[in-house]
């Protein structure tokens, strides 16, 4: 049987991965992407001759990757040796963690302080592995994970959020404690603001590994590339969604585009934007709770000034209660949370093969910086550069005694809202603890408009890659029953428009 017209609107990593599970399907998918690149916040560019990852640096639970690669080769198993596959490198451990008062990695050494606490807290939870994989890779509402989520909760003594959860069990003592809070981040809030299960994260993580491609995160998003044209998925970059009227999608151009179905990768602030009926005053939430945003630093490092530095460190605020509640008030901190994310001259996961390279990321509320934003940037530069030693303070890299070898590519929370939420927020809008993660009951099908399915970070919010990659196979899952097909996976002659952005490898 012929597969049924697919639209596909926004390139970030869940459109690309739900328009390669539905050429698998047989589907004839067409995706559109404003922009000139595809990946979303996952993109590479070059900035002063060095190139750049921006987005995420780190990967867990590859094996919801490999099950999206495996339901693409089943289907195309005559062109699985003609794609490029990444290779993914499993890193030592979680990182180094600074502060005033201490420098810890986790897991601990067997000399640090509260090694054996950890081997303790680990014990317990790391176990839960395993479920938070199946808990990712299965609808929250479907019957099978009914099973796995009760299992979780129980061990975690059925806490409402991570804030109770560690008020109820104190597993570790200062300082691990803290570190083990700051993981709430990976949902782009605070303890208060995410399930009990992000408290067992780093015993999990540590477990079952953190990893990265070689060559950089983005090698994902070229392999989902080199998918949709091996599976002959229509291509149009640089081309604008401007109205969604039932099965119809208007581009910017005047173009109209008719779909058997459509599924929006967009922020779902910006879908309900072009639809033709958007929700009325009292189907908007009252208040919007917003997930956190960053300002990022991408450039070239003197490697002589980095040599021996871990691949992840975390700079920890000076004072973490007072940073979450800042955080959870929509204020900017005194001090911050920052990811330094550093790859070495020669590194395999260094996309740039003549330079090293350093990612420095500050956490910030969402939204329009505030006037003292300036300022606050040159404190949390001069904190940075006070724990680690390293010069990341002199953006000019004029200065003498400077670590950058050429002025960093900095980016606002307004970049990210130029391609996701309005207003930066990494994840979108915050949902209750018990929503979030792997436990959402978001609708991936939208409640007013039948033909419209939606995917990405705010709709499977928190997690990261496996969360975006996870709602992506349920999303196609769920087209695909919606179409009722049962149509056998073709090859059609690739039609792109596609244009690769400055500095992605061919």
């Amino acid at each position: 049987m012929r597969g049924k017209e697919v639209l596909v609107l926004g390139g970030g990593l869940g459109g690309l991965t739900t328009a390669a599970l539905l050429c698998a399907r047989g589907h004839r998918v067409t995706l559109v992407e404003k922009n000139a690149w595809l990946g979303g916040k996952s993109r590479r560019l070059t900035h002063h001759g060095v190139v750049i990852d921006t987005g995420p640096a780190l990967v867990t639970f590859p094996e919801v990757w490999e099950g999206v690669v495996q339901t693409w080769r089943a289907a195309f198993p005559q062109l699985a040796s003609q794609i490029a596959w990444p290779r993914f490198l499993r890193l030592p451990g979680l990182g180094l963690y600074r502060h005033e008062h201490y420098a810890l990695t986790l897991p601990p050494s067997p000399a640090d302080p509260g090694a054996e606490a950890f081997a303790a807290y680990a014990a317990r939870y790391a176990p839960l592995g395993p479920l938070l994989s199946r808990l990712l890779q299965v609808d929250p509402r479907d019957r099978r994970a009914i099973g796995p989520a009760l299992r979780m909760m129980q061990r975690l003594r059925f806490a409402s959020s991570m804030h109770a959860w560690m008020r109820r069990n104190q597993p570790l003592p200062p300082p691990l404690g803290e570190l083990i809070a700051i993981h709430a981040l990976n949902a782009g809030a605070g303890p208060r603001d995410v399930p009990s299960l992000y408290g067992a994260l780093p015993a999990v993580m540590a477990d079952a590994g953190v990893f990265v491609p070689e060559g950089g995160v983005y090698r994902l998003v070229q392999t989902l590339v080199s998918l949709l044209e091996a599976g002959g998925v229509q291509i149009r970059t640089g081309c604008a969604a401007t109205r969604i009227d039932g099965e119809r999608v208007t581009l910017d151009g005047g173009q109209t585009l008719r779909a058997d179905a459509i599924v929006s990768n967009l922020d779902p602030v910006c879908t309900e934007r072009l639809l033709s009926e958007p929700a009325s005053p009292s189907q908007r939430p009252h208040r919007e709770k917003l997930s956190c945003s960053v300002m990022a630093f991408h450039g070239a490092v003197d490697p002589a000034k980095t040599a021996g530095w871990p691949l992840h460190q975390v700079i920890m605020p000076a004072d973490s209660p007072s940073f979450f509640a800042a955080l959870g008030a929509g204020l900017w901190p005194a001090t911050t949370m920052a990811f330094l994310h550093h790859h070495p001259l020669g590194h395999p996961a260094n996309p740039d093969p003549h330079h090293a390279t350093l990612a420095v990321l500050l956490t910030v509320p969402a939204g329009p910086p505030p006037p003292e934003a300036e300022a606050f940037v040159a404190r949390q530069l001069r904190r940075i550069e006070r724990l680690t030693g390293l010069d990341v303070a002199a953006l000019d890299p004029h200065r003498p005694g400077r670590a950058w070898v050429a002025p960093p590519l900095a980016l606002t929370p307004a970049y990210y809202g130029a391609f996701g939420h309005p207003s930066g927020a990494l994840y979108g809008q915050l949902h209750p603890p018990h929503r979030a993660g792997p436990f959402h009951p978001v609708p991936t099908r939208h409640p007013r408009h039948p033909l419209l399915f939606r995917v990405g970070a705010g709709i499977h919010p928190g997690g990261g890659i496996p969360a975006v990659l996870a709602g992506a196979r349920g999303v196609a899952a769920a087209v695909h029953a919606h179409l009722g097909a049962d149509a056998l996976p073709t090859r059609p002659a690739v039609r792109t428009q596609h244009q690769r952005s400055p500095g992605e490898a061919a």
